[in-house]
């Protein structure tokens, strides 16, 4: 093996080492991703939910001013 295979060799594999851990990185930082997309999805959901009890709760108390009169 001569000093360029050597080097090569060297290099190849602290690229492999680089690229591992870039990799792991941004796969962890994708399940952190996919965990606000969940949440932002609940907090909407959660959002739409209170506004239709505040919706409703509107025309019920309109509903029974309306009766008292």
């Amino acid at each position: 093996m001569n000093y360029i295979s050597m080097n090569e060799a060297a290099d190849n594999a602290a690229g492999m080492s680089i690229s591992d851990k870039m990799r792991e990185e941004l796969e962890s930082k994708g399940q952190g991703n996919s965990l606000v997309q969940s949440a932002e999805e609940s907090l909407n959901q959660s959002k739409e939910l209170l506004k239709r009890l505040s919706d409703q709760y509107q025309r019920t108390i309109v509903q029974a001013q309306d009766q008292n009169q």
